[in-house]
């Protein structure tokens, strides 16, 4: 497989990974909510409080 194919194989991967909702949560957020830079921020500001709180 030359280099061209293997990206081209993994971009597949990944697009069919993503139609099929396998992504965690925090890249599931940001894919959804891509638009929202407040929705992000609010996000990741409350996973912080949650990580420094336990």
């Amino acid at each position: 497989m030359t280099k061209e194919e293997d990206e081209r194989e993994r971009e597949r991967e990944r697009e069919r990974e993503e139609r099929e909702g396998i992504l965690n949560d925090a890249q599931l957020y940001a894919h959804r909510y891509h638009w929202s830079g407040h929705g992000l921020a609010a996000f990741f500001s409350n996973q912080e409080t949650s990580n420094t709180n336990g």
